[in-house]
């Protein structure tokens, strides 16, 4: 990985932690236990390739880091549409994933971010403001409020 020019801008801090979630996503997965059946889904929010994408990895290690993927490239640009979510939803029925599982994928997603910022010493009101629209565009559970919250405390302190 490259030192980016700009630390703190959130393109680069995606970039960073993006890195640091792939190499980790194999590990994340054998933790979290996969299905081995897929149930039926509404997969209408997928292509016919990706569909067979998805169906190829139901059963394997890849199931998760698929989805993983799929979170990331949704986050990457801090706003999340109502058709990535469909989509992620989608993604999860057909890899037979539960929704506690995809939650657990979407606290990784954020707690990296929250740990590259934090690893940078100063958070921006615009980091901040990236955080929150990605903590909105993800649909977290009721259940995980208080787990984004302790993220959240984590960069408030370094908020300048």
């Amino acid at each position: 990985m490259h030192p980016p020019e700009d630390p703190l801008t959130p393109h680069n801090v995606l970039s960073m932690f993006l890195e640091e979630l792939q190499r980790t996503a194999q590990e994340v997965g054998q933790k979290l236990g996969l299905r081995t059946e897929a149930p039926e889904a509404d997969t209408a929010a997928l292509s016919a390739d990706e569909l067979t994408y998805y169906r190829a990895a139901v059963g394997t290690p890849d199931a998760h880091d698929r989805l993983v993927e799929l979170v990331l490239q949704a986050s990457q640009d801090g706003l999340i549409t109502a058709a990535e979510i469909a989509k992620i939803d989608a993604v999860r029925h057909v890899l037979g994933i539960s929704e506690a599982e995809l939650s657990s994928i979407k606290l990784a997603v954020l707690g990296n971010l929250v740990s590259q910022l934090r690893l940078a010493g100063l958070v921006r009101t615009e980091d901040m403001k990236l955080i929150g629209e990605l903590t909105r565009g993800l649909q977290f559970r009721p259940e995980d409020g208080p787990a984004l919250e302790a993220l959240l405390l984590k960069l408030r302190d370094l908020e300048r």
